[in-house]
């Protein structure tokens, strides 16, 4: 394992502050999956001993159920062969299966055991510096120092989302060509070309509708239709419509030119003519649910930008944003946290409070998600490094098991809904909260441990960070519990971690 960089060195490789980063290179294979060993396996070193124990029985548990899965499999395809040979086959080769995925995540946990050890001495050090995280990229752990991280950052992400542009315009002159060969295959020169569909029935809606229901419809389509979430050969050209028709009729002013049988707005946009206004970059989804008031505190969410009509991300985009993305949102929380005291700390973050919990459908579950993460972060300064670690590993552990609960309770509740036709606009908000609430934890820890960690900053002002963050914490969960109705389900409460802690 390589030795940690000198303070002197950003946590993450960054480019240099030139006011424009260089093109985000794509790597071979960006677009496609993981496979089914990496998906199922994780790849990740163990940090510590501890971390490669726990992550080493998972993978011996995870094998075992693979080589179950195996056994059931063959049997069950070999008995409905009907005939002797085939159930012997079947259960012969059965057999093998369970005994190669038993011994394949045999072989896995001994490995992360083994790393797990190797890296112990680093934790150790690591530990006693105070100013390390582990990386999971690099997978070392690398001294935060914030201060030259920020100096590292380019300007604006604006590269970023040119590239993700550029690659949906791609995608999008692509599934044309394809809609246009399969136009030309299943007609003939007798048959008149069919009219396209107008936004209207795009959308789902009368030409009466209100902008609200406008939304509504464009909200739902959306999320069945992204070419990122629908596999379907026609999903990038419906997505496309969709996100056109969305785009003139939510503008009164364009809506009236296309009510008229003025179509100029809608050509100028196929034919790129048009200059930069703004609309390319309004994604309504985001605004409605982690617009620009949340962009300071967790940047944009992964989940989000994949709903967006006029980008589309590769892995080496989202990967290079998230970068970026950690140090500019550890780099306001520090801003906030700078304040003398914490009163003056929380009279200045709370205007921005209120502004999130305004402006977002789901703004006080983010707020009180933000908030929680910061309590812990606090609760993990005061501890022991052995017993920050456990506590980190059972906090995680629950975190993955309640998000996932979550999102499969909601996505089933959702897909009931919309198979009896009964879905509302409620419904989408809780499962886009569900999908995002993992990584909501996961930017605020970050910032959270960038700022309590930051070896630029002396033992003092990491002292009063921690302080500060916690009063702040506090107000935040107080005023989303304030948001929240009546129906909504338990909240974690101030009280509740002063007693954890």
């Amino acid at each position: 394992m390589s030795a940690a960089p000198s303070p002197q060195e950003p946590t993450e490789p960054l480019p240099a502050s030139t006011g424009a980063a260089a093109p985000v290179a794509k790597k071979d294979g960006d677009e496609e999956g993981p496979d089914v060993f990496s998906t199922v396996f994780s790849n990740h070193a163990p940090q510590h001993v501890l971390d490669g124990a726990v992550g080493g029985v998972g993978d011996v548990v995870k094998g075992l159920a693979l080589g179950v899965g195996c056994l059931g499999a063959s049997t069950y395809a070999g008995i409905k062969g009907g005939t002797a040979s085939s159930v012997a086959s079947g259960i012969a080769a059965g057999a093998a299966g369970f005994l190669g995925m038993t011994l394949y995540g045999t072989y896995r946990g001994v490995k992360r055991v083994v790393q797990g050890v190797a890296n112990t001495g680093d934790a150790i050090n690591a530990a006693a510096d105070g100013d390390k995280l582990w990386d999971e990229e690099t997978q070392a752990f690398v001294r935060i120092d914030v201060s030259t991280q920020v100096a590292c950052l380019p300007t604006t992400d604006d590269d970023i989302f040119d590239q993700a542009k550029m690659e949906m315009l791609r995608n999008k002159k692509s599934g044309d060509a394809d809609a246009s060969a399969h136009a030309a295959e299943g007609t003939t020169g007798s048959q008149p070309q069919q009219r396209s569909s107008s936004h209207y029935d795009v959308l789902g809606v009368s030409t009466t509708a209100t902008r609200d229901e406008i939304r509504k419809a464009y909200t739902k389509k959306a999320l069945l239709l992204h070419p990122d979430k629908n596999p379907l050969p026609q999903a990038a050209v419906e997505f496309q419509a969709v996100a056109e028709a969305y785009r003139i009729l939510s503008n009164e002013v364009l809506r009236l030119r296309y009510d008229s049988g003025d179509d100029s707005s809608s050509s100028n946009q196929a034919d790129g003519s048009h200059q930069h206004s703004g609309d390319e970059d309004v994604n309504p989804l985001e605004e409605l649910c982690a617009g620009r008031a949340f962009h300071p505190w967790i940047g944009r969410l992964r989940y989000l930008l994949y709903m967006h009509p006029n980008m589309k991300f590769s892995t080496a985009l989202l990967k290079e944003y998230q970068k970026r993305r950690r140090v500019r949102v550890a780099h306001h929380l520090i801003r906030l946290l700078s304040a003398p005291i914490p009163a003056a700390c929380v009279t200045e973050a709370r205007p921005m409070i209120e502004d999130m919990m305004a402006t977002s459908r789901i703004g006080a579950q983010l707020v009180l998600v933000m908030a929680t993460e910061y309590m812990i972060a606090v609760r993990h300064d005061g501890q022991s490094a052995p017993l920050r670690e456990v506590d980190r590993m059972f906090t995680d552990a629950c975190s993955s098991i309640s998000n996932v609960a979550s999102i499969a309770s909601t996505a089933s509740r959702t897909a009931y809904k919309a198979y009896r036709k009964t879905v509302e606009e409620g419904d989408m908000f809780q499962l886009v909260l569900a999908a995002c609430t993992g990584e909501v934890q996961e930017t605020a820890a970050m910032a959270a441990k960038y700022a309590l960690i930051d070896c630029s900053a002396s033992e003092d002002e990491r002292k009063r960070r921690a302080v500060n963050l916690k009063a702040l914490a506090e107000s935040m969960l107080e005023a989303a519990n304030a948001r929240l109705p009546a129906e909504a389900p338990p909240v974690p409460r101030v009280a509740d971690f002063n007693a954890s802690a």
